[in-house]
């Protein structure tokens, strides 16, 4: 069977040439509310993390969310016997998020009462119209999404601390990143964040897409370019001998080995999540086999080290579990946030994670969403703290250790906590039947993707 973005690949190739002009608004500002605020630790240090907007600068209120096509909710979409009005912040099913709904996010993470220390951006600034993207109308979203982050949180402390990661949506044609010249994206894009990264970092980001920065003394950010793993960049399979693309992995490994020599500890950030895609009925690798397997070694060599992992790409909620040698001891865990569009059926969500100002451990993740078909007396979206992940899993603290157990011991043999973790799995937006029953055989291919990176123990994860 050919997959679908082969297809929309070869039609890129084929037949797409457009130019496009984006103007907007950026002294916009739009009121909201949110309940439920979390009481500051003063000990603990926050930083947000943000992925996945998908922005649809041509959606429009009062279009047709049933239009029949790939993306609805748009100004030429096509009206149909089963119209129905697309709504002002958003519409479920096949539409994504108007910029309107974006700030709005902004503005509530700029408002919250905790003051955070810096903000992650983990990427896919596009919406889904695959078929209309060139270099120039992706390069405009970029910069849009940039300047956005920038003036939104200009009055903030972190406001010289937001670190983006590149999406595959982000790139012309969708997922295709050469491992030699990116300039055309990369170059500007490095431009708009210079607010943020300078000397090394900026240089690093502008020449391969991935970096390191300084957090505060002793705490660091890796951020890795997930394009060189991406298993539809076709660029990858240009060289099959070629395992470390833009030689990530050789990077990574001698920037780990220095801070481990320095005794400093490790944040890493990303698009695309290493390990095996979460999935109803098969088992397709969401990064390249070759780039597990190193990843993975690199994970045992120094997840002592690592405080956490933050990917998006998915869209849903869940967390991946790294192992070492015997397969019975943690090394790492990497937690996969819901989006922020609403893209299909997911509530709009982003997180704020609080961590040890001196262990640099991360001690909870608070979870927020807002339902677009709930707003006010005032006609704002309402954001709601959705959970916190310490109480709702019953953890003793999150490290990677407790998160194999919460996979071995209780969302394997325990309904509660798996209904809990597949209700929070698209951000508490509940389709029935679009989340795994407890006890089928779907419930157990998730359960085992989240606790093996590599097939090897996937399989025999799924015969137990």
């Amino acid at each position: 069977m050919i997959n679908s973005k082969i297809i929309c690949f070869v039609f890129f190739i084929l037949f797409f040439s457009a130019s496009y002009t984006l103007s907007i608004d950026l002294t916009k500002n739009i009121k909201l509310s949110h309940q439920k605020e979390i009481k500051q630790n003063p000990n603990s240090g926050y930083f947000w993390h943000l992925t996945d907007p998908h922005i649809d600068l041509s959606y429009r209120e009062g279009s047709n969310i049933n239009c029949g096509e790939i993306v609805c909710c748009r100004q030429n979409s096509p009206k149909t016997e089963n119209f129905q009005p697309a709504k002002k912040f958003g519409s479920y099913g096949g539409c994504d998020i108007p910029l309107d709904t974006f700030i709005n996010i902004l503005h509530f993470v700029a408002n919250y009462s905790i003051e955070a220390d810096f903000l992650l951006y983990g990427g896919d600034n596009l919406v889904h119209d695959d078929w209309n993207y060139s270099q120039e109308y992706n390069l405009h979203y970029g910069l849009l999404v940039g300047n956005l982050l920038q003036n939104e949180f200009r009055e903030k402390s972190f406001k010289n601390r937001i670190y983006p990661a590149i999406g595959n949506h982000d790139l012309y044609p969708i997922d295709q990143f050469r491992t030699d010249n990116n300039n055309w994206y990369l170059q500007p894009v490095g431009q708009a964040y210079s607010f943020s990264l300078n000397g090394s970092s900026l240089d690093s980001f502008t020449k391969r897409g991935y970096y390191t920065v300084p957090i505060t003394k002793g705490f660091n950010l890796v951020v890795l370019n997930t394009q060189y793993e991406d298993t539809y960049n076709f660029w990858l399979y240009k060289n099959s001998t070629d395992n470390d693309p833009g030689l990530q992995l050789k990077w990574l490994e001698s920037t780990l080995q220095n801070y481990l020599q320095n005794g400093e500890k490790v944040l890493i950030l990303g698009h695309i999540p290493p390990g095996i895609k979460l999935s109803t009925n098969n088992a397709l690798p969401e990064s390249l086999i070759s780039f597990n397997t190193q990843f993975d070694i690199l994970m045992q060599k120094y997840g002592s080290i690592i405080v956490g992992q933050f990917y998006g790409h998915t869209h849903t909620d869940h967390f991946k579990v790294f192992k070492d040698s015997t397969q019975q001891q943690a090394t790492s865990v990497a937690f996969v946030s819901p989006s922020m569009t609403n893209w299909e059926y997911n509530h709009p969500a982003v997180r704020l994670i609080e961590y040890n100002r001196k262990t640099f451990e991360l001690e909870n993740i608070y979870t927020f969403n807002t339902n677009l078909d709930q707003l006010d007396s005032n006609g704002n979206l309402v954001w709601k703290l959705e959970y916190d992940m310490l109480s709702e899993y019953q953890l003793k603290d999150l490290s990677p250790t407790s998160f194999l157990n919460l996979g071995n011991n209780r969302l394997f043999t325990d309904k509660n906590a798996w209904d809990a973790f597949r209700y929070h799995y698209n951000a508490d937006y509940y389709k029935k039947g679009s989340v795994c029953q407890f006890g089928t055989q779907c419930h157990k291919n998730y359960v085992c993707a989240m606790l093996n990176i590599n097939y090897e123990g996937f399989n025999k994860c799924l015969k137990l």
